[in-house]
């Protein structure tokens, strides 16, 4: 005599997603929100503006917390510039591999 299998009960959402291997979590932002920050750093002009943004979001930061202590304005300025140098250099060098290979 033949033996009867039993059949599985799965949820139908799991087994879909089992199907597909991919688990697909919806968008926070709507698609042209999405898209706004990839076409800003796409040209070289929204790079030149948002550079001018940080840099002055940073010498705000460095006024607040230096008070009026302007020597340590200075040096913390110092400090984020030659950090932001050594940045630019490692990020430069690194395009540089990239390309050669």
């Amino acid at each position: 005599m033949a033996s009867k299998k039993k059949k599985k009960k799965t949820n139908k959402l799991s087994s879909t997603v089992k199907k597909s291997g991919k688990n697909k979590a919806k968008p926070s932002l709507p698609g042209y929100e999405q898209r706004f920050w990839p076409r800003i750093f796409a040209s070289t002009t929204g790079r030149a503006v948002m550079g001018v943004v940080f840099s002055g979001v940073l010498i705000v930061f460095n006024t607040l917390v230096s008070g009026q202590n302007g020597d340590r304005f200075l040096l913390m300025t110092g400090i984020e510039i030659l950090i932001a140098m050594i940045a630019f250099w490692v990020i430069l060098l690194y395009r540089r591999a990239a390309r050669a290979d």
